[in-house]
C-alpha cells in the first residue's frame, strides 16, 4: 500500500534567491492554529472515557499537534479552487 502525499501548500515564505524554500505553508498554518486546551482535553476524554480525563502532558501535546495539522490541512484544501461539476 502506498502512502498518499500530503499537500503541504508549498513554501510559506518563498525566497528563491537564497535557494531555499523555507517552511511549508502546512507547517506554518499548523503553528498558528489556535486550539484551546479545554477542547483538547474534552476531545480526549470523549475518545477514551475509561481514562477519566487522566492523560499525560505528552499525550495532550501529541493530540494538540494532530488537531493543528488537521486544521492546517482543512485550510489548504479550502484555499484550492473547487471543480465545477454542474452542466449549466
Amino acid at each position: 500500500m502506498t502512502q498518499q502525499k500530503i499537500d503541504d501548500g508549498g513554501p510559506a515564505f518563498p525566497s528563491y534567491k537564497l535557494g531555499q524554500d523555507g517552511m511549508s505553508l502546512r507547517m506554518w498554518l499548523a503553528g498558528k492554529a489556535v486550539i484551546p486546551w479545554d477542547v483538547i482535553t474534552d476531545a480526549l476524554w470523549r475518545k477514551s472515557p475509561d481514562r477519566k480525563g487522566l492523560f499525560t502532558f505528552d499525550e495532550l501535546l501529541e493530540y494538540r499537534a494532530a488537531l493543528r495539522f488537521i486544521d492546517a490541512d482543512a485550510m489548504i484544501a479550502a484555499s484550492k479552487p473547487k471543480k465545477d461539476n454542474s452542466n449549466d
